[in-house]
């Protein structure tokens, strides 16, 4: 009503005569501005300084301060996987069943002679340790 209907009442006016009361409205009390400089400005501190020791310490020293050494023990781990495991236990079973074949083709020769006297030293082989022990 003093407004807008009498015209007595001017917003230029009234923030001039209360200036204070005005920009404290206007800055709606200065929340924002307190809670950037308590909170905000506190959390950018914290945040820069844990990014700084995730960079320097966890990345750095943690994570890739082991590289050589894991680079060193994947070295080995293929070293002894390639003679160890690979050449002797695998390829070295194959080898051995190879060779026992070939050596046992050539006792089968078909002639029954032949089986007849490996069976007569394997009987004589059994009397002997028998006997003895």
């Amino acid at each position: 009503y003093f407004r807008y209907i009498r015209k007595a009442l001017s917003p230029e006016r009234l923030s001039q005569q209360w200036r204070r009361v005005y920009k404290t409205l206007t800055r709606l009390y200065w929340v924002d501005e307190l809670y950037e400089w308590a909170i905000i400005r506190n959390q950018i501190r914290v945040g820069t300084a844990s990014a700084n020791f995730d960079n320097r310490v966890i990345d750095n020293v943690l994570v890739d301060g082991w590289s050589p050494v894991t680079t060193q023990t994947s070295t080995l781990s293929s070293h002894f996987d390639n003679t160890a495991i690979d050449y002797r236990m695998v390829d070295g079973t194959g080898r051995a069943i190879s060779r026992s074949g070939t050596e046992l083709r050539k006792m089968q020769t078909g002639k029954i002679q032949h089986y007849l006297l490996a069976a007569l030293g394997a009987l004589i082989i059994l009397l002997i340790g028998y006997l003895i022990f």
